[in-house]
């Protein structure tokens, strides 16, 4: 169902070709955090809850195509035990103007993921990497100032969660967004406040 799903996504691209209401170039940085249903172990900790640091940024090249990048830093630790888990990724995404005021934004990438579990300064490695693919939506509540919106995002990992999220943003001067999203999977829920600056 999910591929059919990105296929018929991708039929749609020419139907919805034009302008958009938002910039796609932009620099992000955001701090989140996430409560984690499934406890990570490490030695004899268990960790319940995660702190995250996001850059990424993204380029506009024409109407309807954009290149981002992302990196990301989560991490916790207690006494002589800590946990990290680094992301990083690339996508190219496809913003479309569906209204006077609201885009529609499917994405397809790739992510890799490494996990580091240390005790004592002694550290063990995992890592992952999949191609994502999700849909944004977009749309000015008021025109130039506030934003709402939302998305879904799954991943060619088997067993893989789908990740729905909603959110809102104050926008002011010339490019300046401030954002809160609450994210989830089904297991675990991520709250973020983020800035961005974007350029046409």
């Amino acid at each position: 169902m999910r591929y059919f799903t990105a296929w018929l996504l991708t039929l749609l691209f020419p139907a919805l070709a034009g302008a958009t209401n938002f910039s796609y170039s932009y620099l992000d940085f955001s701090l989140a955090h996430t409560d984690l249903d499934e406890k990570l172990e490490v030695d004899e900790e268990r960790f319940e809850e995660l702190g995250e640091l996001r850059l990424d940024g993204s380029a506009q090249v024409g109407d309807n195509f954009a290149l981002g990048l992302e990196r990301s830093f989560a991490t916790n630790s207690r006494r002589d035990e800590r946990i990290i888990e680094s992301r990083w990724g690339f996508n190219a995404a496809f913003p479309f103007a569906v209204s006077d005021a609201l885009d529609l934004v499917p994405r397809f990438g790739y992510e890799f993921v490494q996990q580091e579990r240390c005790v004592d300064r002694v550290c063990e490695k995992s890592s992952d990497s999949a191609m994502i693919y999700g849909l944004d939506l977009r749309t000015w509540v008021v025109p130039e100032r506030f934003e709402a919106f939302a998305g879904w995002q799954d991943s060619t990992v088997e067993d893989s969660e789908t990740v729905a999220s909603v959110g809102a943003a104050l926008w002011w001067l010339e490019g300046n967004r401030l954002s809160v999203e609450v994210a989830e999977d089904g297991i675990d829920r991520t709250f973020r406040l983020g800035y961005r600056y974007t350029w046409h």
